[in-house]
Formats: structure tokens, sequence, C-alpha cells
């Protein structure tokens, strides 16, 4: 039915599996075109309560696709190409995260392998995150001579505080599934074989609550969550501009 993904609806529960495993999962305008119609289809599904996001292969989602870069004869003609190919995918990258963000129904990334960039800006996404003791993560934006998004750089510094953003980002640096497990980004860290496996566990655990209390709780705890960060914000511009 989709050309990219793989959808499995049992009941309650649905998985979705980012399915170019031959490239490792990663994005493109066509693709994302294909999971936001995907996330519309389960939104309206007054049966579906949980999804499951995960990658086939080697990868969780290894960020934009660059395929299209490969032909380019020097580094400044591959930044331009990327550059030029960049906003589009961005728009629907931002619908699709936003989607996820803001749906009812509870989800979980089981982040099997790489999450880089958009990758890793998906799984942040999700309601919870349970990775694979395999599982890489990074931001390769910096290197590309781009930047962080703002609503991806503030739903991470929701999580670990602007020290680590600037960390993660700025360096580019690759973590682990542990590493991340210590900051708070990863709910749970488990073997590659029982990850789909910790992933269903949870879920189910989540389908013995009551639907309309799950809806609230998350969408009280999101609102709180931005409150804090934007409050934040506030305080640190009014003390700069006090202090100017």
């Amino acid at each position: 039915m989709y050309k990219n993904f793989l959808l499995d609806q049992k009941g309650a529960l649905a998985t979705i599996t980012l399915n170019r495993s031959e490239k490792r999962n990663p994005v493109n305008e066509e693709m994302l075109q294909e999971f936001l119609d995907i996330l519309t289809r389960l939104r309206d599904d007054p049966e579906n309560r949980i999804i499951v996001i995960t990658g086939s292969g080697p990868a969780f989602c290894s960020g934009a696709d660059v395929s299209r870069l490969k032909g380019a004869a020097t580094e400044e003609e591959r930044l331009k190409q990327f550059d030029l190919a960049r906003g589009k995918r961005r728009v629907y990258l931002q619908r699709a995260l936003e989607m996820v963000d803001r749906m009812e129904q509870i989800t979980i990334a089981a982040i099997n392998g790489f999450a880089v960039g958009g990758g890793l800006h998906l799984a942040l996404a999700c309601d919870f995150r349970v990775a694979a003791d395999t599982a890489t993560f990074w931001y390769p934006e910096i290197t590309l001579g781009s930047v962080v998004g703002t609503w991806q750089m503030s739903r991470l510094m929701r999580i670990v505080g602007p020290a680590k953003v600037k960390e993660m980002i700025l360096t580019g640096d690759h973590y682990t599934a542990q590493q991340l497990l210590g900051m708070g980004l990863v709910t749970k860290v488990t073997s590659r074989d029982g990850l789909l496996g910790e992933a269903n566990a949870l879920a189910c655990k989540l389908l013995e609550r009551k639907p309309g209390v799950l809806v609230l709780a998350k969408a009280t705890i999101n609102a709180l969550a931005t409150t804090l960060v934007n409050d934040s914000a506030s305080v640190a511009s009014h003390q700069l501009l006090r202090s100017s």
C-alpha cells in the first residue's frame, strides 16, 4: 500500500516501519508526504491509541536523503544542492514532527539503529524512546552548513537544557543509547532483538490505562513543557535587556 513504509495495525496498536533499508531510511519529500498520510489516517481512527515508529534494516532514520548529491563535483556544489533541496523537505518534516507531537495517540519510537538529524528529530517528537544498545545518535547539520530548526531545538531543550543542546548541536558528536539514557533523552535501552518486544510491552501497559485520562495527561504535560521553555526564554531576554 505504501512505497516507503510498512503499516501494521492490530486493534488499538499500530506499528509504522520506515522501509528504505537499502539507503538506511533517509527522508525526502515523497517519503514525508507518505508519512503525513499515514499519520492522518491513524489520527482520525477512533480505534487507534498507540503508535510505535521504527525502522527496517540497520537504521531507524539516517536523516536527509543526500543521494542526489553524489554527482556533485565539489564540496561547494554539494552544499549548494543540499541547500536547494532543504527548503521543501524541511516544510514537510516540520509538519510531520508537529503532527506526531500533537496527536492524541501515545507515540513510541523503537530506535533500532542510526538516528541522525531528521531521524533524531522524529524520535524526539515521540512520547517515549526505546533504543537498541547498538543505536547511535547525532546531529550532522553543523557540518553541512545548516542549523537545527527552532522547534527541534526547543523540544530538545525541554529535556536536556541549553548546555547539552549546545554540546550536541555545535559539536556534531556521536552518542550511544546509554549516553542518551543518562541524559533523559531515551526511556529505556535494550538489545536489538528485544527492541520491539520492549516497545510492545510498554504499549500494552499504556493500553491498560483509561484512554481519556492518557489524552488529557499528555496534552497537559506538553503544554506545561512548552510554557516552561517559553518562560525561561522570556526571563533570559528580560535580563539581557536590563543589563544592556
